[in-house]
């Protein structure tokens, strides 16, 4: 088992910390890099690589000892979370509220999208979905595709206070998900049109499923309508459930205020 840590301040050092043997007990203090300066969040994208970002927005992809960089990618603005979605993209979220999709080798930037609040919080689901989490209370969980690097709001959950962190407990990866299916049932036909029609023409939350968002553009309109159309008729399997809050077991630690209000008292 090898640990990284680092701080966010001149010089920047990031410490490795290794228990080879798993047993337990005080961390051995491996290796200690600087140079690291203003070291704002740190992923680990593989046995002997890591990813860096900094309050500049540099993003430095690292390989093995002394962990020189092999690549980097400026995006300009302040980096608050990095995480490792597959072998091939790492994830970056911004103050700002955007989020990337970044070449894991550092060669380029394969997506970007806007609008997610001030992102406090990354959780990795599968190799092509990423749970976001912000600072306004809002959870979303969103799926990158690893060849266009196109974003897709695929599901929506707020309410949560402040995020800060995120887990994602094994095995609860999402099932297979039905496009069209607005109402979750499994299937993709009246009840879904229904929620088309009682909501055309409206501005909702990006995502929001239970309003007629289908295509994730935040106006509900022809583009969803199509969508339902396309998957007319088209059901889940039966024996495999479509995911649901519960299913997805996101564990969210949230900061709340205290006040003497006695409904955060629970």
């Amino acid at each position: 088992m090898v640990n990284w840590r680092y701080n966010d301040g001149n010089p920047g050092y990031v410490i490795v910390y290794g228990d080879d043997d798993n047993s337990g007990g005080t961390l051995d203090n491996e290796a200690s890099h600087s140079g690291f300066l203003d070291v704002r969040a740190l992923v680990i994208q593989s046995n002997d690589r890591i990813v860096t970002a900094n309050t500049a927005g540099n993003v430095f992809f690292r390989g093995d000892i002394p962990q020189d960089a092999f690549g980097q990618i400026n995006l300009g603005k302040e980096v608050t979370r990095l995480a490792r979605l597959s072998d091939d993209i790492v994830m970056a979220g911004c103050a700002d509220g955007s989020l990337y999709a970044l070449a894991a080798d550092g060669s380029s930037i394969l997506g970007s999208d806007a609008g997610y609040g001030t992102i406090s919080a990354m959780g990795v689901q599968s190799d092509d979905d990423v749970i976001v989490g912000n600072k306004e209370g809002i959870l979303r969980r969103v799926n990158v595709d690893p060849v266009t690097g196109a974003f897709t709001v695929a599901a929506y959950w707020d309410g949560f206070g402040e995020i800060t962190d995120l887990a994602i407990l094994p095995g609860s990866g999402p099932g297979p998900s039905l496009e069209g299916d607005l109402n979750g049932d499994g299937s993709v036909g009246s009840g879904d049109l229904d929620i088309v029609r009682a909501n055309w023409g409206s501005t909702v939350t990006p995502g929001d499923l239970s309003m007629g968002d289908a295509n994730g553009d935040g106006l509900v309109g022809s583009g969803d309508l199509d969508i339902v159309r396309a998957n007319w008729g088209q059901t889940l399997p039966a024996s495999v459930p479509e995911p649901s809050m519960t299913a997805i077991l996101i564990l969210a630690v949230v900061w709340i205020a205290l006040t003497a209000d006695s409904r955060y008292l629970r």
